[in-house]
């Protein structure tokens, strides 16, 4: 990644729940891309959604689904470092 300020979106998708929050995030990380490192953080992505974040953001990290927020936000924390 580029030396830019980062800019971090989190967010869940799927054929059940729907995209619709996802696509939003994209349609904004696509805008913001040029001025900052755009990270994405969602849980268990289907290739559909996998490949929109590869597109328009510089890096995705995926999540597994966990009651554990303390390991989860060490997960991310160390990736984003």
């Amino acid at each position: 990644m580029v030396n830019k300020n980062r800019i971090i979106f989190r967010a869940d998708g799927n054929l059940i729940a729907g995209y619709g929050h996802v696509i939003r995030a994209l349609s904004l990380a696509s805008m913001l891309r040029k001025k900052y490192n755009c990270i994405f953080i969602i849980q268990d992505p289907d290739d559909f959604l996998r490949a929109q974040i590869k597109r328009n953001c510089d890096k995705i990290i995926e999540i597994t689904a966990s009651k554990d927020l303390v390991k989860e936000s060490i997960k991310v924390s160390e990736e984003i470092i």
